[in-house]
């Protein structure tokens, strides 16, 4: 396992933390009953995506279903869904398709607290393959998975801001 001053890698990083990024106010939250983070953005009610659910489709813009795939940042599942409808993917697809963040979309709704007033996207980082902490402590940690530390959610947080700031900006072009 690794270790950081000879404890598990989460016990000397923040469990939340509230920040801006792109234009955009966001938050790292730790789960407490098993202590993986999730990264969250919001967006204003200006925003295109405002009141949309991670899952709900949208008219995609062209260099969003040009690029190439990761599906590690998509999820698997979320491209199975996608092609097992089977519509023209340039007329419209799924929001979760078209921001590459950890695992996908997995969370969309009304802000509350510190994104309060805000439409709130997230990611968790509890899918297969990812090393909850809680787990690790009481069955130790086999090596497998990989922990998603907080410095990793926070780029997947900057990163998912961008990409909602470069959609915000293609709407206002069009």
């Amino acid at each position: 396992m690794t270790t950081i001053n000879g404890g598990a890698p989460w016990t000397n990083e923040p469990d939340n933390a509230t920040f801006d990024a792109h234009g955009f106010k966001c938050e790292i939250r730790r789960v407490k009953h098993s202590g993986h983070l999730c990264g969250y953005a919001g967006v204003p009610n200006s925003h295109p995506w405002y009141g949309k659910q991670y899952n709900d489709r949208v008219k995609p813009p062209r260099d969003l279903i040009e690029r190439p795939i990761d599906i590690d940042k998509i999820g698997a599942f979320n491209l199975f869904c996608a092609s097992v409808i089977g519509d023209d993917i340039r007329e419209s697809c799924e929001i979760v398709l078209l921001v590459d963040v950890h695992g996908g979309l997995t969370y969309s709704q009304q802000g509350d607290a510190d994104l309060e007033g805000l439409w709130v996207f997230g990611f968790d980082c509890a899918h297969a393959g990812d090393l909850c902490p809680v787990t690790a402590d009481r069955f130790g940690w086999c090596g497998d998975e990989t922990y998603r530390n907080f410095e990793y959610v926070k780029s997947e947080t900057e990163s998912m801001a961008r990409q909602l700031a470069a959609i915000a900006a293609t709407e206002v072009k069009s």
